[in-house]
């Protein structure tokens, strides 16, 4: 007959599994919000940096063709920054909804592994019990067939 503790290795090794997959989706959710912010901040170089040439070249002189080409293009990296920050919410948001699922797999996994741990130590206890029994009926045979006389 097959001992508890056996019986629920099985599920710990599912819960386990689950545990192992959920935390390699958080790996990936924090990737991407990594990646999602570099990329913000290089946008946001990006426009100062061609804020500072606009103001350079203002001192210098520029047509009103140059200076509207300029304005739109930091119109468009504005743009591209505003769409950014909101990609960036969308990966936070999904990075903390893998946390919590990572945490809550991690929860049932640790809960498991007390299971295991308390059937093990009650199977010991059952043993020894047991071997205890077993030696107190062997004492007692031992004293009868001795005998008294």
């Amino acid at each position: 007959m097959m001992r508890r503790s056996q019986r629920l290795k099985g599920v710990q090794q599912v819960a386990q599994r689950k545990e192992d997959q959920a935390a390699d989706q958080f790996g990936v959710a924090n990737r991407l919000l990594n990646d999602r912010q570099v990329k913000l901040v290089e946008l946001q170089g990006y426009l100062v940096e061609y804020q500072q040439d606009l103001v350079t070249r203002g001192g210098r002189g520029v047509t009103a063709q140059q200076l509207r080409q300029l304005q739109r293009f930091l119109a468009q990296i504005e743009q591209a920054i505003v769409q950014q920050k909101q990609l960036v919410q969308a990966a936070e948001t999904q990075r903390e909804r893998q946390r919590k699922v990572w945490l809550e797999a991690r929860a049932k996994r640790e809960a498991m592994d007390r299971v295991i741990a308390n059937a093990l130590e009650q199977e010991n206890f059952e043993v020894m019990r047991q071997e205890q029994k077993e030696s107190d009926e062997r004492g007692q045979r031992r004293r009868e067939g001795v005998g008294f006389e």
